[in-house]
């Protein structure tokens, strides 16, 4: 299965190491031993705080920093269709420390998104396989919800500098099918105003009038996106209008008369500004640069200090917009065809 993540963080916007292709009877292939000495339980809403922690460690012992917000781990873990007792499982030492997480994810019972995380310091492999053993269990309970026709896959995602979450996937036969750069701009100035194409104008998002209209317009422009499924109106309010970083001030549309064109959603940090979702219809891509600018306008909400990080998704051709002038190492997303 493969999905776009809605991480907010550097370790988990790529998209997912997956195994493709699963069917009702298949042996399992990952070893569901788990290590000497720990023990495990579902995850209740009063572990937000540690699972964030075990995040942060993470991407600290990865890259140096981290910047994965308390609130977005709390929107994942509250998410509308995520059964705690069922869909999550944390590891714990014998002294109480969290030291592993897992949470599955599924859309339609035909696509699951796999999330393990692993205290950097904790060096047994066993417990990556452990876990994927179990997501890749209670996914296959899960799949007989699906249409009979579906094709049912299942993905994670890793940073390819995780070379133990590598092997742990390269061990339950994950292959790789995609990768996903997070781009990144430094803001030392403020931004050009943009010029826009004849008959297109940039207008701020009201909730009350726009949420609905902005939530068809993502749906119809990310059709011709890889692997993508459509969102339903409760799951997308939960990750952007009703999601604690909201700010409806960094939210833009583009109109050509009382058409929707495109747009650009957006939220901000201390010194760091994201563009999280660049959409724009068909017929408007062949308007040059519209998909630049929108994004352009976004920066001028953002501190004048700080970076633009391009962590989110585009529709096709969009990616195209963001100039970066760094990289981060490039993450690794991977599938299995049986």
């Amino acid at each position: 299965c493969s999905t776009g993540s809605r991480v907010r963080c550097r370790g988990g916007d790529a998209w997912g190491m997956g195994r493709d292709g699963f069917t009702e009877g298949e042996e399992q292939t990952v070893s569901n031993t788990l290590p000497e000495g720990l023990t495990v339980r579902p995850a209740t809403l009063d572990d937000i705080e540690s699972i964030h922690n075990l995040a942060l460690a993470y991407d600290r012992a990865l890259y140096g920093d981290a910047d994965k917000p308390l609130a977005n781990v709390r929107a994942v873990y509250s998410a509308p269709g995520l059964d705690l007792a069922e869909d999550t499982c944390l590891v714990f030492e014998q002294n109480g420390r969290l030291v592993g997480s897992m949470l599955l994810e599924q859309h339609l019972y035909a696509k699951f998104f796999v999330t393990v995380c692993i205290l950097p310091d904790y060096d047994d492999l066993r417990l990556g396989s452990y876990l994927l053993s179990v997501a890749e269990s209670r996914a296959r309970a899960q799949m007989v919800q699906a249409q009979p026709d579906a094709r049912v896959t299942m993905t994670g995602w890793v940073p390819s500098v995780d070379q133990a979450g590598l092997q742990s996937y390269g061990r339950a036969d994950f292959q790789e099918v995609r990768r996903h750069w997070r781009m990144v701009i430094d803001l030392n100035e403020t931004p050009t105003v943009p010029m826009w194409p004849e008959g297109v104008e940039l207008r701020p998002f009201v909730p009350e009038r726009d949420t609905h209209a902005v939530f068809e317009m993502v749906n119809t422009a990310f059709q011709d996106h890889w692997g993508y499924m459509s969102q339903n109106f409760e799951e997308f309010q939960h990750w952007t209008v009703r999601h604690a970083d909201f700010d409806s001030s960094l939210w833009f549309v583009a109109c050509e008369g009382e058409q929707i064109a495109g747009g650009s959603l957006c939220f901000a940090l201390p010194q760091l500004g994201w563009v999280d979702t660049l959409a724009v219809l068909r017929p408007w891509r062949r308007l040059a640069g519209i998909e630049r600018r929108v994004p352009a306008h976004c920066t001028g909400g953002l501190p004048p200090a700080g970076s633009l990080f391009w962590g989110g998704k585009a529709s096709p051709r969009s990616t195209a917009a963001i100039v970066t002038q760094r990289r981060f190492p490039p993450f690794i997303a991977v599938s299995y065809t049986h």
